[in-house]
């Protein structure tokens, strides 16, 4: 298993002889005795790595990443964080609520609320009051409150 991960490691930027010179010039900054905790920072950085996972990773603090760093100049790198059922739920809500009336695919809804088409399948199949079938594969959006107030 450790050499698959070796093997992952490898095969990224961080093994080219480009990353080899900015490692140098960036590490020639740092003090010797610093240079174990710096060069987890630069590499986590090169990796493309949020700051949680470079410190996970590496065992180094987040105090320690933030100060390094700040001395490389580096931007921190936001993470897109992979939301839960519920946030899913209440994105698609919001997205109906709004585009009342309008015909859509199933595919349309999915990339417009930034979700899988298993995952719009599944709330569809949970709530098909939002929806008046119009043909095969499309759809138009009802608001069920006025759907039931009119029945």
């Amino acid at each position: 298993m450790s050499e698959e991960l070796v093997n992952e490691e490898d095969s990224s930027f961080t093994s080219t002889a480009d990353f080899d010179k900015i490692y140098q010039k960036l590490i020639s900054q740092i003090p010797v005795n610093d240079h174990r905790v710096a060069s987890c920072v630069i590499y986590g950085h090169y990796r493309d790595w949020g700051v949680q996972k470079t410190c996970k990773y590496y065992g180094i603090s987040i105090e320690e990443y933030n100060y390094y760093s700040n001395i490389f100049n580096f931007k921190q790198r936001m993470v897109k964080e992979v939301s839960g059922r519920k946030s899913k739920q209440d994105n698609i809500v919001n997205f109906l609520k709004v585009n009342v009336g309008r015909v859509v695919t199933p595919v349309q809804v999915a990339t417009d609320t930034e979700i899988s088409l298993p995952t719009f399948y599944n709330f569809y199949n949970a709530n098909r009051s939002y929806f008046k079938k119009v043909k095969r594969g499309h759809f138009e959006i009802v608001n069920p409150e006025v759907e039931r107030a009119n029945a």
